[in-house]
C-alpha cells in the first residue's frame, strides 16, 4: 500500500513537473524577429490614406490576421508623412506561414493596390533581430504611447566592438541597479544593409520624457569609478559613425493590436 501510495505520487508529481514545464514553454516568445513598414505619404494625403488603411484593418481582422501592428507617427524631424508599422516577435519559420496566409487572402493586397498604394509616396521594409538579453522591457515588441528611437549608424569595422559595448553597458544597467528605477530600454538590430542598431525608450506622454535621476553617465562613473566609465563611454562611441533620435507617437485607431 505504501509502495503504491509513493507510486502515485511520484507519478502526480512527474506530471505536475511536466504540466509547469509546459506552461513556461508556452509564454516564451515565438522568436526574437521584428518586421517594420515605413510608409511615406503623398502630401496632403494624409487623410485619404487613413480612411483607406484603416478599411485595410478591417479586411484583416475579418480574415483573422495573425500578426497585430502596431502604427506610429513621428513627433519629430524633417519627414512628418512618415507613418511606421511594426510587429513583433516571431522566427524566421514564421514568415513563410505568414506569407502563405496572406497570399490565401488576395483581397487584401486588392484593396490595398487599388485604395492605399495610390497615396503613398514610397515605403521601405526591414527586418530586425530583437537583443532581449540586453533589454529591459516587459515584452520585447510591446507598444507604448510615445517611444524615443535612436538609430546608431555602426562604424566600418566596429561592429564587434559595438556590440560588446552595447553589452557591457546594458549589463551593467540590468545588474546594478538602472533598471530598478522602472528604467525601461529595447535594443534590435537591422538585418541587412548598413549595420545599424536602434535603441527604443518607452514613454507614457512628454512629461515623462523629462530627466528623473541621475544621467547614465553619472550612474556609470558611481559603480565604474570616472576612469573606467570614461573608458566605456569612449568604446561605445567610437564604434559609431553617426545616430538619429526622433520621438514616436502611437496611433491605436490604425493598429490592429497592442502586442
Amino acid at each position: 500500500m505504501r509502495r503504491s501510495l509513493k507510486t502515485l505520487l511520484q507519478s502526480l508529481s512527474f506530471l505536475i513537473l511536466s504540466l509547469l514545464s509546459t506552461a513556461l514553454l508556452a509564454q516564451e516568445p515565438a522568436g526574437n524577429l521584428m518586421e517594420v513598414w515605413v510608409f511615406n505619404v503623398k502630401e496632403g494625403q494624409q487623410g485619404a490614406f487613413e480612411a483607406a488603411f484603416k478599411k485595410q484593418g478591417e479586411l484583416r481582422a475579418q480574415h483573422n490576421d495573425p500578426r497585430n501592428w502596431v502604427v506610429y507617427v513621428p513627433e519629430t524631424g524633417t519627414a512628418l508623412n512618415r507613418y511606421l508599422l511594426r510587429t513583433c516577435c516571431f522566427a524566421w519559420a514564421d514568415q513563410d506561414s505568414y506569407t502563405t496566409w496572406t497570399e490565401s487572402s488576395p483581397e487584401l493586397m486588392q484593396q490595398w493596390g487599388t485604395e492605399v498604394s495610390p497615396h503613398v509616396e514610397s515605403m521601405s521594409r526591414y527586418f530586425y533581430e530583437v537583443d532581449t538579453a540586453n533589454s529591459n522591457w516587459p515584452k520585447p515588441g510591446s507598444a507604448s504611447a510615445k517611444t524615443g528611437v535612436t538609430e546608431f549608424a555602426i562604424a566600418s569595422g566596429k561592429v564587434s566592438q559595438f556590440h560588446q559595448a552595447r553589452a557591457e553597458l546594458s549589463q551593467i544597467a540590468l545588474n546594478q541597479g538602472w533598471s530598478a528605477a522602472g528604467r525601461q530600454w529595447f535594443w534590435f538590430d537591422r538585418i541587412g544593409g548598413e549595420p545599424t542598431s536602434v535603441l527604443v525608450v518607452p514613454f507614457e506622454n512628454f512629461a515623462a520624457m523629462g530627466s528623473d535621476g541621475p544621467s547614465i553617465g553619472s550612474f556609470l562613473t558611481e559603480n565604474l569609478g570616472a576612469e573606467k566609465a570614461a573608458a566605456l563611454m569612449e568604446k561605445f562611441t567610437s564604434s559609431v559613425s553617426s545616430s538619429n533620435y526622433t520621438i514616436w507617437t502611437q496611433r491605436p485607431d490604425l493598429s490592429s493590436g497592442n502586442e
